[in-house]
């Protein structure tokens, strides 16, 4: 059996000159980083993985990327035939089936019992550096003993993990402990492979940037194991478990730890993607809802996939696919307005039906969804003069529908002359505006307490509010585009909106509708039949009959 496995260091292992002794020596000072808190997995059984290997109590089954083959190569044959595994839990069919009958029957693994591999358990650490130690030939480690007060000599890993320490493939979780039943995940499993290789190098990719570019989205280059997982997807080691992500903290099975090896030592082959890291643009926001990411387009992508994260995580995540080879933007509206985000784009061609992801840029571009309420502290004026001599208000360019009805209703009710960037910065810090929306009353209340000289109260009731009008108030009124009577949909709005009623003169309302002024409401024919346009910028009238169809509820505004 040792003359085989030599036989395997020497046939298989590419890169066996840098195997042994050829680990940096800052890796080999470290305890390893891969077992930080961070990074803690549940512990499960051990086996003797040099001879008939204890049932495991682990049962995590394989990914449904695995199963899909992200993790393997299929391109090369081993020399194993059906009839020569005996492990009855491993189907020809299984992405792993190459890979255990190459470790069988290269004496890398002899399962878990004469019949089972249980290719779904998880993978201690005991177990993968006996994997490692098993593929390149189970070299005697040097005499010195090891520190680790949880190895004993007559562990079946004893010597695996000896020679591991010798040649710096890991140092330990402690400085005494080794934690052998503790399980692996995906990214321990390739650091522990990495650093045996001799922490090689690996191909790079650079953004417009000036940033590195990599392989999966939740891998970031702060962590311990971002060299070793750029050097595994080059070298073919994996792929990922799919959708473009490697899924570093999930457990490594033992399916995986061999797939691996496989891969690595049998395979060997060099990915190199067919397309680049898209170079990003700009990012912009011209609502309260949304932020938009731009991109210059990849040659050879059939689409792009979008990932976001707030600037204060680590974390991407994946919010959209966009299966357009000459996408060059996308529009996020799912994202809270006042929060900073990073954005990132990867892109992908379809191979064969499948989805094959090029690197992306690991730092993305930054912006943030403006919130309306601040968007309107920046907004200028547009003054007018009502029709029959009122005081001076104003309108604004668009947006802001509720502090600008307030500042319009004070401004030609009670002479503020006042802005709509100040009333809408006593939304933002009062609480009243938020995302878009406005609490009318928290509003009113707040420059109730700055002006003075007021009184208000809600209704429901149009009559109340309209004879209320006509007596000398005015009022904040609210259309929420679900109208009463379908004949008038859409007649003010499409959604929730603030208007200032001014005036009521026999059956006729004046009302100051900020969003008249640049169009942001189309002439429909609903408009067209039931509003005038004044010569006055931002006013309009309109029947009683039909605002009463359209309105929910009014706030009516008195001089104290």
């Amino acid at each position: 059996m040792k003359l085989k496995k030599a036989i395997i260091l020497l046939l298989t292992l590419s890169i066996s000159a840098q195997m042994l002794g050829a680990v940096p020596t800052a890796y080999a000072a470290q305890t390893d980083p891969e077992s930080s808190a961070t990074d803690a997995v549940q512990p499960e059984g051990s086996g003797d993985l040099t001879s008939t290997e204890p049932v495991e109590t682990a049962t995590e089954t394989e990914p449904n990327s695995d199963a899909e083959n992200t993790d393997i190569k299929n391109d090369k044959q081993t020399n194993i035939a059906q009839s020569e595994i005996w492990f009855t839990d491993v189907d020809v069919d299984t992405y792993y089936y190459k890979s255990v009958a190459w470790a069988a029957k290269n004496g890398i693994t002899s399962g878990t019992s004469d019949t089972t591999f249980s290719p779904g358990d998880d993978c201690t650490r005991a177990q993968i550096v006996t994997f490692l130690w098993n593929s390149c030939g189970s070299p005697e480690p040097d005499a010195a003993s090891i520190q680790f007060t949880d190895v004993k000599p007559q562990a079946y890993y004893y010597q695996a993990v000896q020679w591991a320490v010798q040649n710096g493939i890991t140092a330990g979780t402690t400085d005494t402990t080794f934690s052998p039943e503790e399980s692996c995940t995906r990214s321990q499993a390739v650091t522990f492979l990495w650093r045996a290789a001799g922490c090689p190098s690996y191909t790079k990719e650079t953004t417009a940037s000036g940033q590195e570019a990599s392989y999966f989205y939740d891998i970031n280059q702060s962590k311990y194991y971002y060299s070793a997982v750029q050097w595994a997807t080059e070298r073919c080691v994996t792929s990922g478990t799919g959708d473009n992500a490697f899924s570093p903290r999930d457990i490594c099975t033992r399916a995986h730890i061999v797939t691996f090896l496989y891969n690595l030592l049998e395979v060997r082959d060099t990915f190199s993607p067919s397309v680049s890291a898209p170079q990003l643009y700009e990012i912009a926001s011209d609502a309260f809802d949304r932020i938009t990411i731009s991109w210059y387009a990849s040659n050879g992508a059939d689409g792009y996939a979008i990932y976001r994260k707030p600037v204060s995580s680590d974390e991407w995540v994946p919010i959209a696919t966009v299966a357009d080879a000459n996408a060059v933007s996308y529009t996020d509206i799912t994202a809270m307005a006042g929060i900073v985000y990073d954005y990132t784009v990867c892109a992908y061609n379809m191979d064969d039906g499948t989805q094959v992801f090029g690197r992306y840029d690991n730092t993305g571009i930054s912006g943030t969804t403006r919130c309306f309420a601040d968007q309107q502290t920046q907004y200028r004026n547009v003054s007018y003069t009502t029709l029959d001599g009122l005081p001076k208000g104003a309108t604004i360019a668009s947006g802001g529908c509720g502090p600008s009805s307030v500042c319009n209703l004070g401004n030609n009710l009670l002479g503020w002359n006042a802005s709509i960037p100040q009333i809408a910065q006593i939304a933002v810090d009062s609480g009243a505006r938020y995302n878009g929306g406005t609490n009318i009353s928290t509003l009113l209340s707040a420059v109730q307490a700055q002006f003075g000289g007021f009184t208000y109260a809600y209704t429901s009731n149009d009559s109340n509010a309209f004879s209320a009008v006509d007596a000398g108030a005015m009022a904040i009124m609210h259309t929420n585009g679900t109208v009463k009577s379908s004949q008038y949909s859409q007649l003010l709005s499409s959604g929730g909106h603030f208007l200032c009623l001014l005036r009521v003169d026999g059956d006729t309302a004046t009302i100051v509708d900020s969003y008249s002024y640049d169009g942001k409401w189309t002439a429909t024919d609903v408009r067209r039949q039931n509003i005038t346009q004044t010569d006055t910028v931002g006013i309009v009238q309109c029947p009683l009959s039909v605002l009463a169809e359209v309105v929910d509820y009014y706030y009516i505004v008195n001089r104290a």
